[in-house]
This record gives structure tokens, C-alpha cells and sequence, in this order.
């Protein structure tokens, strides 16, 4: 899901702290942040299961535009998604 551009500038008001920081991998400051909400999935043992049972977490990605680390936040816990929507 694409984000809003309300919904970036909020991200990025809200994790501006981190964005000054440098990688830990490979200690330069070149992060990306991406404009689109990603999911993990609870584990299954290797089958895609889509139920309500089954429980997922919406991210926010944040990518090192030099070594490519990722670091994920979760959307529910930014405000960025409403978990009941």
C-alpha cells in the first residue's frame, strides 16, 4: 500500500531523529525512506495461510542507500496504519 504524502511527511516528522544517524553497518547517512507500507506474516511452517487467524504486521521500511540495511517500524505503533481499518 502507498503511503499519503500526509502520511510521509508524518513518518518523517516522527523518526527525523533516526534519519540523522548513521548506519550501523557501514556508518554513512544515506537512508531512503520508502513511500510504500509492507507486511510480515506470522510463520506457517512454509504455507501462505490468509485468514483472520493469521497475524500480520504492517511496516515501514527504511533503507541504507549505501550498504542497503533495512530497518522495519511498525505502522500500528507510528499511527501511520489503524490496525481495525
Amino acid at each position: 500500500m502507498k503511503l499519503t504524502s500526509e502520511q510521509i511527511n508524518f513518518l518523517k516528522e516522527k523518526i527525523s531523529f533516526y534519519l540523522k544517524k548513521n548506519c550501523q553497518f557501514c556508518d554513512h547517512n544515506n537512508w531512503v525512506l520508502s513511500d510504500t507500507l509492507f507486511e510480515i506474516r506470522e510463520f506457517t511452517g512454509g504455507n501462505i495461510i490468509i485468514d483472520n487467524n493469521t497475524s500480520v504486521m504492517p511496516l515501514i521500511v527504511i533503507i541504507c542507500g549505501n550498504c542497503g540495511n533495512m530497518i522495519f517500524i511498525n505502522a500500528v505503533s507510528l499511527k501511520i496504519f489503524n490496525k481495525d481499518e
